[in-house]
């Protein structure tokens, strides 16, 4: 009866909701291709879901809707591929941090204004999170992420483009890839129509009407301690003694 409670107590301490939540996958840097039912495979959980081009979304009901998760997740519904034409996922405190403040109009160039942050130094951008570099504008502008340091803002990254601007900073051997959402500046930023994604650095894809952004969340725990392992080790040990017994 004692080995059957420690394997009771063991099993129920590694295998609790707490414990199975850090088994939810953390896809890696930029994904592309993906189906509706493999994120939700990877145990995350939709959030919001709004036309591309909508012009009434406000980004702080995105993140009303999306703040029960650690982790964030950002993707773009392409309704030509009939999937998430792109989506990546960071901590969501680094996803959602603004990085920059407003744009001013004009191309080019495009000059910012608002408070700096640590995050930007030199005109490098350096808010990574999960082999992705994230930034958003506290106004008109845009929010996504790159793959590379840098972005251009005009109003929107272009160095998503085939531009001129992407051939320079490709001509370095790296090509931005990534997702860039237009933002106004009405209420810090909300969401506007447009704009584009890349998962390639040469082939931009510009959102369309029948596109959706879409948002996922999850709360991705710490790897198990030491301790909770040596539990499960015990378990496995209580185990073997209660079948030889």
């Amino acid at each position: 009866m004692t080995s059957k409670i420690l394997i009771t107590l063991a099993f129920l301490t590694i295998f609790s909701p707490q414990a199975l939540a850090s088994l939810i996958t953390v896809p890696l840097g930029l994904q592309s291709n993906l189906s509706q039912a493999e994120i939700e495979g990877w145990g995350w959980t939709e959030c919001s879901r709004t036309s591309a081009w909508s012009n009434n979304i406000t980004t702080q009901s995105i993140l009303d809707n999306c703040d029960d998760g650690n982790y964030l997740m950002m993707a773009l519904w392409d309704e030509s591929l009939g999937m998430y034409g792109i989506a990546g996922a960071g901590e969501f405190d680094v996803v959602t941090r603004f990085t920059y403040g407003t744009s001013s109009s004009g191309y080019p160039p495009v000059s910012f204004s608002g408070p700096a942050t640590d995050d930007v130094v030199d005109g490098a951008l350096n808010n990574w999170s999960n082999g992705l570099n994230w930034y958003r504008t506290v106004g008109h502008g845009s929010w996504g992420f790159t793959t590379i340091d840098t972005v251009t803002l005009q109003s929107a990254d272009v160095n998503l483009t085939n531009s001129l601007i992407q051939r320079e900073v490709s001509a370095g051997g790296v090509q931005a890839r990534g997702l860039s959402f237009h933002t106004h500046a009405l209420g810090g930023g909300n969401v506007s129509p447009g704009w584009t994604y890349n998962v390639t650095g040469t082939n931009n894809v510009s959102m369309n009407s029948s596109d959706q952004r879409v948002f996922f969340t999850a709360t991705v725990q710490d790897v198990p301690e030491p301790a909770s392992l040596s539990l499960f080790g015990l378990a496995l040990l209580a185990f073997g003694r209660y079948r030889r017994g």
